[in-house]
C-alpha cells in the first residue's frame, strides 16, 4: 500500500507529451502556396482591365449581391442606378443582363 499510482501517471504524460511534441516538430511544413484558392476577376468597369472575365463599364460601386438556387447573382451598381443579373452559361461564359 505504500506506492503511490503518480509516479507512474506522471511518466505516462511525460511520455505522451514528447511523443505529441516529436510529431509536432517534425510534421511536414505546407507551404503557403499550395492550399487556398485560385483568384479570379470575374467582373470589371475598368475597360482597361484585361484581367476580368467580363468588362461591365455600368458595375459602378457594386454591392449586395444576391442569388438562389434557380436564379442568377443580382448585383446593385449603386453608382450608375442599376441592378446587374450575372449568369454562367452551359460553356462557362459569363453573362450579364441591366434592369
Amino acid at each position: 500500500m505504500g506506492t503511490s499510482l503518480f509516479p507512474s501517471l506522471h511518466r505516462v504524460l511525460l511520455i505522451g507529451a514528447s511523443v505529441v511534441v516529436s510529431f509536432a516538430l517534425t510534421a511536414p511544413q505546407v507551404g503557403a502556396d499550395t492550399v487556398g484558392y485560385v483568384q479570379t476577376n470575374l467582373v470589371s468597369s475598368n475597360l482597361a482591365d484585361a484581367s476580368a472575365l467580363l468588362t461591365d463599364p455600368n458595375s459602378i460601386n457594386p454591392w449586395g449581391i444576391t442569388s438562389s438556387a434557380t436564379s442568377p447573382f443580382w448585383v446593385s451598381d449603386q453608382g450608375s442606378g442599376l441592378s446587374t443579373l450575372y449568369a454562367v452559361t452551359s460553356v462557362g461564359a459569363l453573362q450579364a443582363s441591366q434592369f
